[in-house]
């Protein structure tokens, strides 16, 4: 990707060339500086609209957007941490304790965005039997062990 956005910026050969010596030489030229901050600006871009429109998470009926904030509210008891071990944990990994406010996950590559919305989405949805239901009815399963694509919902 850089090598096709310093020939689009530098369309003379000699310049390239110019250019590669300085880096061979061990010069990190402020355009190389440009691009690599654009390049990671533009992954980060990338990551977070990822997130925010194609990661979703579907629980018996109900699709949860890991790039919205959690919609349910903890249970009573979760709802306040009393464990001194637990909260000390939550501390550190939770920035709105006792709270689902900002529980979204902004951008999934991030550890720490992502343990937030782990956290309070455990803390929200642990008690919900239908999570310990099979995912995929007899039906679905032999469709699949014979190498087909069951119809209806996955």
């Amino acid at each position: 990707m850089k090598r096709s956005i310093l020939q689009f910026l530098i369309p003379s050969p000699l310049l390239r060339l110019r250019h590669g010596v300085g880096r061979l030489l061990g010069r990190k030229l402020p355009l190389d500086e440009a691009i690599d901050r654009l390049l990671l600006e533009a992954r980060r871009q990338i990551r977070q609209v990822i997130t925010h429109h194609l990661m979703t998470l579907h629980l018996s009926g109900e699709a949860l957007h890991l790039g919205r904030d959690l919609q349910e509210s903890f249970p009573q008891p979760l709802r306040e941490i009393v464990n001194a071990k637990l909260k000390e944990l939550l501390t550190r990994i939770d920035p709105t304790p006792d709270s689902v406010a900002e529980s979204v996950a902004r951008d999934w590559a991030n550890f720490d965005d992502r343990m937030h919305f782990i956290t309070d989405f455990f803390r929200c949805y642990h008690g919900r039997s239908a999570l310990f239901d099979a995912p995929f009815s007899d039906e679905q399963v032999a469709e699949l062990r014979a190498g087909r694509r069951p119809a209806g919902p996955l």
